[in-house]
């Protein structure tokens, strides 16, 4: 009689939700990952073609990736949890915000502007009566994806003499033609690796190297500090 009244009481009441279970991709790990591939899509051609500093722009280990994310664990992260606990990142939280990074530090140098604006201007820039260009290749390439002023490229190689506007009438429209180009590709490549996940991961079991260091920073064993600054500088002799 009595479990009967408990039963007819109300609904029980449900357990918290483990924060294991709670949603990876969340607002504030979309908005910081945003921020951070703005100050990679900014910081690293000024630190390789302006300062000539450490090349952070690596398309296959992407150090700046590595950086960012030790960065925030060992001061954003923690200064967040000294305030109040609940106001750390999440562990999906830094995985969201590290995939980001490392897509977005191989966008500006190698992966992708590293190599799309030679190929849209170095034909015509350097075409010489040696080598044929301008009968060979000029005639069979597609207007629409290039840059044919003379002028432009000769200021984008070798400068400008003083002060001067850059000339986005010219360079806007390839640009944005190419943005949507790699726009579908980055789109296809995705929607290959959730098809190929299941196999990769769960059936052939790949350990994925390059994700062994940001998963190791992000261990949950005390000092909090002490793991991802070991790991961190343990992958920087190894880079470099």
């Amino acid at each position: 009689m009595e479990a009967t009244e408990k039963n007819s009481s109300g609904p029980v009441p449900q357990a918290p939700v483990a924060a294991s279970q709670q949603t990876v991709v969340t607002l504030r790990g979309f908005l910081v990952g945003c921020l951070m591939c703005v100050l990679i899509a900014v910081g690293i051609p000024y630190g390789s073609m302006v300062i000539q500093g450490t090349r952070l722009g690596l398309s296959s280990c992407t150090p700046a990736a590595f950086f960012l994310l030790f960065m925030l664990l060992a001061t954003v992260h923690i200064l967040l949890g000294l305030v109040k606990r609940d106001w750390a990142f999440q562990r999906g939280e830094f995985i969201t915000i590290f995939i980001m990074m490392m897509v977005a530090t191989a966008i500006p140098t190698r992966g992708v502007v590293g190599m799309l604006l030679p190929m849209i201007t170095g034909t015509f820039y350097y075409a010489t009566p040696e080598n044929e260009w301008a009968s060979l290749i000029h005639p069979i390439l597609s207007d629409w994806l290039v840059v044919y002023d003379a002028p432009a490229i000769k200021e984008f190689y070798e400068g400008t003499s003083g002060p001067s506007r850059i000339p986005w009438e010219i360079w806007l429209a390839p640009l944005l033609r190419w943005l949507a180009f790699y726009a579908s590709l980055y789109l296809i490549l995705i929607c290959a690796l959730v098809i190929l996940r299941k196999q990769w991961t769960e059936n052939e079991r790949l350990v994925y190297p390059l994700v062994q260091v940001p998963l190791a920073m992000l261990h949950e064993s005390p000092p909090l500090w002490w793991t991802p600054l070991r790991v961190y500088l343990c992958y920087s002799q190894e880079v470099y």
